[in-house]
Order: structure tokens, then C-alpha cells, then sequence
């Protein structure tokens, strides 16, 4: 869920200025990660979602992997501007 709602987060299009743009993207994605913080480990929620917290060692391997991942993509970016020159 908040993979997918990042992503649309990053995809806004803004017709006024690139400022506007960084600004709704920033809000969009802080507001994904609160509340998907908020299903995970806020109990009444935890309860209604049937959901439980991630211990700390698996969050940490989440985020790991994630930023790998990521890091991976934005590097092929950038060979991909290189080479199309």
C-alpha cells in the first residue's frame, strides 16, 4: 500500500511551477507514511485491520532492501541519460 501510494504521490503533475509540484508530492508522501505507521502500530486500528507491529530488526530489513532497491533505479537512471547522451 504505501509503495503504490508513494509512487502516485511522485507522479503529480503540477500546471503552475515546479515548486508547487515538490510541495504537493512532499505532502502526499508524508501523509502515506503516517498513515501507514498509524495502521501498523496504533491499536485500534491494529485491531480493526487485524494488523500487528513489524519488530524492529524486520523494519530495518524492510527499509534496507527498499533503499537498495532504490538505489539500484536511480543509478540505471542515470546510466540511461549517459548513454542517450
Amino acid at each position: 500500500m504505501l509503495l503504490v501510494r508513494v509512487d502516485a504521490a511522485h507522479k503529480v503533475r503540477s500546471r503552475t511551477d515546479e515548486h508547487n509540484r515538490w510541495k504537493v508530492q512532499s505532502v502526499g508522501t508524508m501523509l502515506c507514511v503516517w498513515v501507514q505507521f498509524d495502521v501498523t502500530y496504533l491499536p485500534p486500528l491494529q485491531q480493526v485491520l487485524c494488523t500487528r507491529p513489524v519488530p524492529l530488526m524486520e523494519g530495518v530489513l524492510i527499509v534496507a532492501i527498499g533503499a537498495a532497491f532504490f538505489a539500484l533505479i536511480e543509478i540505471e537512471k542515470q546510466i540511461r541519460l549517459v548513454l542517450k547522451g
